[in-house]
């Protein structure tokens, strides 16, 4: 399976005038330079002026032609998925079928504040991923649960991409890697996730797609990494960790999961991840936005491109500095 390479937009609005300018050029030349997807995340309420998700793909959408683009990931327990399921095939129209769409269940936390109970909120989960899919599919659709009841409603305009957009679950614990198995089209494990704790994940994904009778070649399992590319890798792991605090209010997440050094460093690391089963990579850069763009396009995009040439019999590496340790 070809190795795809994703990376995360910056998101967060400080000086309007500034931030937009640097999200319309970042996604621009991340286009340029061939990445297969660019991700945003989700974050309704919370300090940090995060823009919504699916408005800011919308923005992306007029502002490129052919890479994809999705979510990682939208908390289904504080929205309606009526509502979001017109959003979502409003916006694979208009990307033309580029879209997406990752999806988690969150932690029990905020259901109130949106209006929703937490009680059963993982069968709640699993019904809204089913309404989704219904109207998406349906030319008139019915459904029968606990939380949604409905007969012969129908929503226009479909998706482009059939049956509908791919489903990506996400999260960093057993019961999702179980949900995911039966219900999602792919899986991305978190980015608080170290290496060792995704070898043992993705063991346990394949067990439970076996189990489910579904082939595990047509289901990609995919690694959010947070990055900083720096030759003082003192320098990028204090940026880490006070990205982390502020945004996640763990600074110790930099620590254990996320990678930082120079260019060599950080080709190494995310070659771990691949050389232990993810077949995508959301490379995900937390300050300096366009130097790291840069530097990760320019140091980093093409070994990771060469690793899966040479995994998949397709001639020699184009950078012959990449070491042997360093292919997959």
């Amino acid at each position: 399976m070809k190795i795809s390479i994703g990376i995360a937009l910056p998101q967060a609005i400080y000086n309007p005038s500034d931030d937009v300018n640097t999200i319309r050029r970042f996604v621009t030349r991340a286009e340029d330079y061939g990445y297969d997807s660019l991700w945003v995340a989700e974050s309704i309420i919370g300090k940090q002026p995060f823009l919504e998700p699916l408005s800011l793909l919308s923005y992306v959408a007029g502002l490129t032609k052919k890479v994809r683009m999705g979510v990682s990931v939208m908390l289904l327990t504080q929205r309606n998925p009526l509502q979001l399921a017109k959003s979502l095939a409003t916006l694979d129209q208009l990307s033309l079928g580029r879209i997406d769409v990752g999806v988690a269940l969150g932690r029990r936390v905020t259901e109130e504040i949106f209006g929703y109970s937490s009680e059963r909120r993982i069968q709640r989960f699993i019904e809204e991923v089913h309404v989704m899919k219904t109207l998406w599919t349906a030319p008139s659709a019915s459904f029968s649960g606990t939380f949604w009841n409905f007969e012969q409603v129908e929503m226009e305009p479909k998706p482009l991409q059939k049956p509908h957009p791919p489903i990506w679950f996400g999260g960093g614990v057993t019961a999702a890697l179980k949900r995911a198995a039966r219900y999602a089209d792919h899986f991305m494990v978190s980015g608080a996730v170290s290496l060792q704790d995704f070898k043992t994940q993705y063991g346990e994904l394949q067990q439970y797609l076996a189990v489910e009778g579904r082939e595990s070649g047509s289901f990609t399992v995919s690694k959010r990494v947070y990055i900083a590319v720096e030759k003082d890798r003192n320098s990028a792991k204090m940026k880490l960790r006070e990205w982390m605090k502020n945004t996640y209010g763990n600074a110790d997440i930099a620590d254990h999961a996320a990678i930082y050094g120079d260019s060599n460093e950080c080709l190494d690391s995310l070659g771990e991840f691949i050389q232990a089963g993810a077949r995508h990579l959301l490379i995900n850069p937390v300050y300096d936005d366009m130097e790291q763009l840069e530097i990760i396009s320019s140091d980093i995009l093409p070994g990771l491109r060469a690793q899966d040439e040479l995994s998949r019999g397709r001639g020699p590496a184009r950078d012959q500095n990449i070491a042997i340790n360093q292919i997959v």
